[in-house]
């Protein structure tokens, strides 16, 4: 419902009231040096090493007999990395523009493919690992998942990649799916459960 509203409203407006003016207060020049740091963060974070992360967790997960967890890894993060793009060529919104953009990047803007697939891999990664851990501990993950996220969100911004509700659509995008998966694996675990009771009744 919240990507739906906000999808309206980028596409009625162009923009959402005043994340023009707040995008030129964060946004970096070269000349700045921050702007190189943000830059490296961004190369980072981009698709392909998001991939290269999710094989590479992946293959951690099998290798620990870990098979329900590996799949929901892999298919919350490509499903998420297949779909963003095909949003961002039916919203079709220009990126900011208000300095030149480093890289080669996309024409579209909306979602923040950085946004989108980083919240599935690191949503993903906290769904697998917290229900192995006790309540403090996975507090502990989500926040540090949290942090990630918004560090890489603020990076876009700084670097005038991305609107600012060009990151929550991506956020919002992914959010979405990993709860789809979470509900179903919740469903499929009942089930397996009832009929555990049942051959041991």
């Amino acid at each position: 419902m919240g990507f739906a509203v906000l999808t309206a409203a980028v596409m009625l407006n162009g923009t959402v009231p005043g994340e023009r003016s707040l995008l030129r207060q964060v946004v970096l020049e070269r000349e700045n040096p921050m702007w190189h740091g943000w830059q490296a963060l961004s190369d980072a974070t981009g698709t392909i090493p998001m991939l290269v992360v999710l094989v590479v967790g992946s293959a951690v997960l099998l290798a620990a007999r870990r098979r329900e967890a590996a799949t929901l890894l892999v298919v919350g993060v490509l499903v998420v990395a297949v779909v963003n793009p095909l949003l961002k060529t039916a919203v079709d919104r220009e990126r900011p523009g208000l300095v030149e953009i480093a890289g080669e990047v996309s024409a579209g803007s909306y979602p923040s493919g950085h946004a989108a697939v980083s919240a599935a891999l690191v949503g993903a990664a906290v769904l697998a690992i917290g229900r192995r851990l006790a309540t403090g501990g996975r507090r502990i993950v989500i926040a540090v998942a949290s942090v990630v996220l918004l560090l890489i969100a603020a990076g876009q911004l700084a670097l005038g990649r991305h609107y600012p509700s060009d990151m929550l659509a991506g956020w919002l995008v992914a959010g979405f799916w990993l709860a789809v998966l979470n509900t179903l694996q919740g469903a499929r675990a009942r089930r397996g459960q009832r009929r555990g009771g049942g051959r041991g009744a």
